[in-house]
C-alpha cells in the first residue's frame, strides 16, 4: 500500500531515524508515488461516519475538546447497556462555525487504518494508536504539545505546521499523502487553508528509559530473597556504627543496580528479551458501547436510505410504546429505540408483508439511516433485492 510508503518514507533509514530524529526533531517527508487517500477512506466512507448517529466523533476547537454534550444524546439500548447517540446536524453546524470533527480510536473501527497502525508496531515495537481529524476551512489549533510521537499522514485538503525546534521552528504544509514525524513534546500550532482538510494522527508513546530502569529494578527485587533486604534500618543518627551499615547496605544495593544497567545492556541485541517488556505493544481489551455500535452499523455497509428492506420473516414482533423509550420484542431478544422514533417503527412493523425503503419513515435521512442499519445489525430487518417489472 502506498500510505505505508508515506510512512516507511519518514522512517526511512531505521538506524538513521531512531539515532538522529526519535525523541529529537520532527522530520516531514513528501507523499510517495501512486499515494491515493480513498485507498485508506473516501470522501463518500467519511460522510457516512460522521453522518452517522453511532459515531463516538468529538469536536475540537482552538486545540482544546468542547463538552460532548453538545452534540450527544442519550439513546439506543444494546441488550443492557445504554449507548449515546450523535446528533450529526449538531456535530456539523459546530463544525460550520469552525469546530474541527475528530474520530478517536480509529484503528479499532476502519480496517484500512487498523491496518497502518499494525504496521507502525511492527516497526516501533511499541503500541500505537491512531486518531482522525476532519478540520474546516481556516481552522486554527493553538499551540499545544502531545503527550506521544506522532505521525500525521495527511489525506486530504492542506494544513500549515509550525513545529518548534532546537534551532528555529520547522515550517511545513501538509498535502495528501505526505507525513511529518513530531516528537513527544514538541510545541506545534496548526492552521488549515481554504478547503476542508482531513488528515489521520498516529501517537505512540513508548517506553521511557525511566520505564525500563523501573521494570528491570521491580522484577531484580521481586526475585530477590536475601534476608537483609526484610530488615529494618537503624536510624542513622545513633551513632558510627549506625551509619556504618547504612553505608554497607547502600554499597550492596548499588551493586544491584549496577547488575540491573548490566542486564539491561546486555540485553540490546535480543529484542525478546523479557528486559525490554516496556516496549511492546500494549492494544486495550475491549471498545467503547459507541464503538462497538458503530462496528455494527458498519456489518451492512451496503444499506443507504435508497436501500429496499423488509422486515425478517419467520418471528413476532411485539411493540411496547414507553415515555422514553420503544421496547421491540422478537426472536427472544429485547431492542429499545428512543420514543422519538416510535412512528418510524410502526411504519415499519405496518410494512411487515412488504418491502419499503426509509424514505417511508417520515424522518430526515441521517435519522432514517441510523434506526435501519441499527435494525439490520440487530436482525430484525434484512436488505432485499428491488422488485423486478414483470
Amino acid at each position: 500500500m502506498s500510505a505505508q510508503g508515506s510512512l516507511w518514507s519518514v522512517l526511512g533509514e531505521l538506524d538513521m531515524f531512531g539515532s538522529r530524529v526519535w525523541d529529537k526533531v520532527p522530520m516531514h517527508c513528501r507523499a510517495s508515488p501512486g499515494f491515493d487517500p480513498v485507498d485508506i477512506i473516501s470522501p463518500r466512507e467519511l460522510d457516512r461516519l460522521v453522518s452517522s448517529r453511532h459515531t463516538n466523533a468529538r469536536l475540537l476547537e482552538h486545540g482544546a475538546y468542547l463538552s460532548d454534550d453538545l452534540h450527544r444524546e442519550r439513546g439506543l439500548r444494546r441488550r443492557d447497556e445504554r449507548t449515546w447517540l450523535s446528533d450529526p446536524a449538531a456535530l456539523l453546524a459546530r463544525f460550520r462555525t469552525g469546530a474541527a470533527i475528530v474520530l478517536p480510536s480509529a484503528h479499532e473501527f476502519w480496517p484500512p487504518i487498523e491496518a497502518l497502525t499494525s504496521h507502525l508496531e511492527g516497526i516501533l515495537d511499541a503500541h500505537v494508536g491512531a486518531t482522525l481529524f476532519v478540520s474546516p476551512p481556516d481552522s486554527v489549533t493553538d499551540w499545544h504539545a502531545d503527550g506521544g510521537h506522532l505521525f500525521v499522514l495527511h489525506l486530504y485538503g492542506a494544513k500549515h505546521w509550525l513545529v518548534q525546534r532546537p534551532d528555529g521552528p520547522l515550517a511545513v504544509t501538509l498535502r495528501p499523502g505526505e507525513v511529518l514525524y513530531v516528537p513527544r513534546g514538541l510545541l506545534h500550532y496548526v492552521t488549515g487553508d481554504d478547503a476542508v482538510a482531513v488528515h489521520v494522527s498516529f501517537y505512540s508513546a513508548g517506553a521511557t528509559w525511566a520505564d525500563l530502569l523501573k521494570s528491570a529494578l521491580a522484577s531484580r527485587i521481586d526475585g530477590l530473597s536475601n534476608p537483609w533486604l526484610e530488615r529494618n534500618p537503624p536510624n542513622p543518627r545513633w551513632g558510627a556504627a549506625s551509619r556504618g551499615e547504612w553505608v554497607a547496605t547502600l554499597d550492596r544495593l548499588t551493586s544491584e543496580v549496577l547488575d540491573v544497567a548490566s542486564t539491561l545492556r546486555n540485553a540490546v541485541p535480543d529484542l525478546d528479551t523479557d528486559s525490554l517488556a516496556p516496549m511492546r505493544p500494549r492494544r486495550p481489551v475491549g471498545r467503547t458501547s459507541q464503538t462497538s455500535a458503530l462496528l455494527d452499523a458498519w456489518r451492512a455497509p451496503a444499506v443507504t436510505n435508497d436501500s429496499a428492506l423488509r422486515v425478517r420473516s419467520g418471528g413476532v414482533v411485539d411493540m411496547d410504546a414507553g415515555p422514553s423509550a420503544v421496547s421491540l420484542r422478537f426472536d427472544g431478544r429485547l431492542v429499545e429505540v428512543d420514543a422519538s422514533l416510535c412512528g418510524a417503527v410502526a411504519r415499519i412493523l405496518a410494512a411487515a408483508d412488504r418491502a419499503f425503503v426509509p424514505a417511508e419513515l417520515g424522518l430526515n435521512d441521517a435519522e432514517s439511516l441510523a434506526l435501519i442499519r441499527h435494525l439490520v445489525a440487530e436482525g430484525l430487518l434484512e436488505p432485499c433485492p428491488p422488485e423486478v417489472p414483470g
